[in-house]
């Protein structure tokens, strides 16, 4: 019988990671971000159905952490809840998020493929995505990625 074991993540908190203060204002609400071929806009808790499709599937956990599939889409739910920031950003303010769902224009179901984002704050940002397999090895995610960092280094400081 295999047992699965659950770790805490590795610390990041290490002289890799000087401390830093936050010097960036994350807009209450982000707008949309638009690439050639995708859309992007705020990832919200409705959008678990389509997120577990993808966060299901071993395949996709094993670039994630922790690199177990989620067992439902409540598991889902509860990942969208966590890219909420409890760091406060450059004003203070606490319970912004800087993370979204991925979109392809072509598709007039409006699925979600993906996701990508700013993870946490603290010590230092850092980015996370997870795409759909069936959209691998096309530049979705590079894609995504590029968008969202440009628009990361678009905020108020």
């Amino acid at each position: 019988m295999t047992q699965i074991v659950q770790e805490d993540p590795p610390s990041v908190k290490s002289s890799l990671y000087p401390e830093q203060v936050i010097r960036v204002v994350i807009p209450e609400s982000p707008g949309a971000i638009h690439t050639e071929r995708l859309y992007m806009r705020k990832l919200h808790e409705h959008d678990a159905a389509d997120i577990f499709e993808f966060r299901s599937r071993q395949e996709v956990a094993d670039w994630l952490w922790p690199k177990v599939p989620h067992k439902d889409i409540a598991e889902s739910e509860r990942t969208i809840t966590e890219k909420v920031f409890k760091t406060p950003d450059a004003t203070g303010k606490i319970g912004r998020q800087f993370y979204f769902a991925i979109i392809r224009k072509d598709d007039p179901h409006q699925k979600v493929i993906g996701a990508v984002g700013i993870n946490s704050l603290d010590p230092a940002p850092s980015l996370g995505y997870g795409i759909h397999p069936d959209c691998w090895g096309k530049g979705f995610a590079s894609e995504a990625v590029r968008a969202v960092v440009n628009a990361w280094w678009q905020l108020d400081l």
